[in-house]
């Protein structure tokens, strides 16, 4: 509570994440490398915060509902574009099956004629 107005750590993890820092998951943490306390501690990380570089400090800013509406919109954009690929996919290969069995068909001659001028 010395630098902030209250002592809530939800709150102050989404400031981080408001600031672009996110949280490094414990796997990415080599458990030898912290004692048995410190590896429990959560640690976040921002590609703009780094030791010695003060200069991209100025460069981390808040992000603001806009850019959050933005990013919404595109993961779902990718999600609807996953799906479409997916049925286009299923479609491709359905086609593929029925043209197969259609020229596994006996045909007359008049329809053999026809398929070879296609």
């Amino acid at each position: 509570p010395n630098y902030f107005k209250h002592n809530n750590f939800s709150s102050f993890v989404r400031q981080l994440n408001f600031y672009g820092f996110r949280k490094i998951k414990y796997d990415h943490i080599k458990p030898s490398t912290f004692s048995a306390p410190e590896s429990k501690y959560w640690r976040f990380c921002h590609m703009k915060f780094q030791r010695g570089r003060l200069e991209l400090l100025a460069e981390i800013s808040k992000t603001n509902q806009s850019d959050m509406a933005e990013q919404e919109e595109i993961d779902g954009l990718n999600e609807q574009v996953k799906e479409l690929r997916s049925r286009l996919d299923f479609m491709t290969n359905y086609i593929s099956k029925l043209t197969d069995m259609m020229y596994s068909v006996p045909q007359t001659p008049a329809v053999e004629q026809e398929i070879k001028h296609e």
